[in-house]
């Protein structure tokens, strides 16, 4: 007890040996407790706003994530592999009418060298020029043939399957796209160029023959409105020209729609062009190739010089309220603000027609135009009157 009594005794102003020793600390602890205090505080703010940066956080990935739910819930997202966008460029390609015949990187017909080869050829000899030279001599040009055949064909077939669905376009062969469900129908475009059935004659042709019997006058190449039908026809299937339809396809997504089409190009006017007289041709019926396999008709050539015509009239006045009520024909009652919807009646074609033939200094006749081919159809396709 005399010990315990003697450490805790308690110290004293006058006791010299412990007073400046014992308030030294005291003060340094008193100091110390201040900083622990400042540190305390600072620590605390700043785990507040630390806090607060997580809870903005947790906030904004929240938000990114109802955002990428609410797209995924309107659409479907699909994997596409290296041949699924090649077959989408060349859909987008038709449709904005680069090259109405394109041709079908997916059918492997041939390689894209400056000297094209048949692709499984092309492949063959590749294989066997990167063998080893002592392979190169022993391996048989028909067992690697027969391997590459069989790869080749396997993806050929893949991809022409994949062709058939509304991924993308085939060429016409007899119906313009090959999903029935967005199909424009035959009859219907046959309607739009004038065909009566009880006549069999065609009560009016397109811009590719008329009445001045030297080929298509220029101004009035596309002026006719059923070109301008058979493209909305092609482009967003037969309900969206059916006067009793409802302008919907049945919820699949016309070709208008994947290829994201929202106004007219001088090609997919021409196209409309040539598609027509295609139908008041003898070749319909057969498959729609770049020359008519019946009269001898080149659709091809004809495509080109129609088109190249809107390309060279695109931005006169006159022409730009053609495309105008082209765009309001084919995409006036679509939900779509960027297509132009402006007014046109019969009356403006007429004036347009006047306008047109006022800024020509002369007639412009081509003899090559829609070809001299033009009148092969002239004489087996009769004609109650002509545009």
């Amino acid at each position: 007890m005399g010990r315990l009594r003697k450490r805790t005794r308690p110290i004293h102003d006058s006791d010299d040996e412990n007073d400046k020793v014992t308030r030294d600390k005291i003060n340094t602890l008193l100091d110390n407790e201040d900083i622990e205090d400042q540190t305390r505080e600072v620590i605390h703010a700043i785990q507040e706003e630390l806090q607060k940066a997580q809870e903005k956080t947790l906030q904004t990935k929240q938000q990114l994530y109802d955002i990428e739910t609410r797209s995924r819930s309107r659409r479907r997202i699909e994997k596409k592999t290296d041949e699924d966008e090649t077959v989408d460029t060349a859909g987008h390609r038709f449709a904005v009418m680069t090259q109405p015949w394109i041709k079908n990187p997916a059918l492997l017909s041939l390689d894209p060298s400056e000297t094209p080869k048949p692709t499984d050829k092309a492949l063959i000899e590749e294989y066997r020029e990167a063998l080893p030279e002592s392979v190169q001599e022993r391996a048989k040009e028909r067992i690697v043939g027969d391997i590459f055949l069989k790869a080749v064909s396997d993806i050929r077939s893949t991809l022409v399957n994949r062709m058939r669905t509304c991924k993308a376009h085939h060429i016409f062969p007899r119906r313009i796209a090959m999903a029935k469900t967005i199909d424009p129908d035959p009859d219907i475009l046959k309607a739009f160029c004038g065909y009566n059935a009880s006549t069999n004659k065609y009560d009016t042709f397109g811009p590719f023959i008329l009445a001045d019997g030297d080929g298509p006058l220029l101004s009035r190449i596309f002026v006719p409105d059923h070109l301008p039908k058979t493209l909305r026809l092609c482009l967003f299937g037969p309900n969206s020209v059916k006067p009793d339809g409802s302008g919907k396809s049945g919820g699949c997504k016309t070709y208008g729609v994947l290829w994201n089409v929202r106004k007219v190009t001088p090609g997919s006017m021409a196209w409309a062009a040539i598609l027509c007289r295609y139908w008041a041709s003898l070749d319909v019926g057969k498959d729609f190739t770049m020359i008519g396999k019946v009269t001898d008709i080149n659709y091809y050539a004809d495509f080109i010089k129609i088109r190249d015509i809107a390309r060279r009239r695109w931005h006169m006045a006159s022409f730009k309220a053609i495309v105008a009520n082209w765009n309001k024909i084919i995409f006036g009652d679509r939900d779509d603000d960027d297509a132009p919807r402006p007014a046109q009646s019969r009356e403006d074609y007429d004036e347009l027609m006047r306008e047109m033939e006022e800024d020509d200094e002369e007639p412009e006749v081509e003899d090559d135009l829609p070809g001299a081919s033009l009148y092969v159809v002239k004489s087996f396709m009769p004609t109650n009157s002509l545009i």
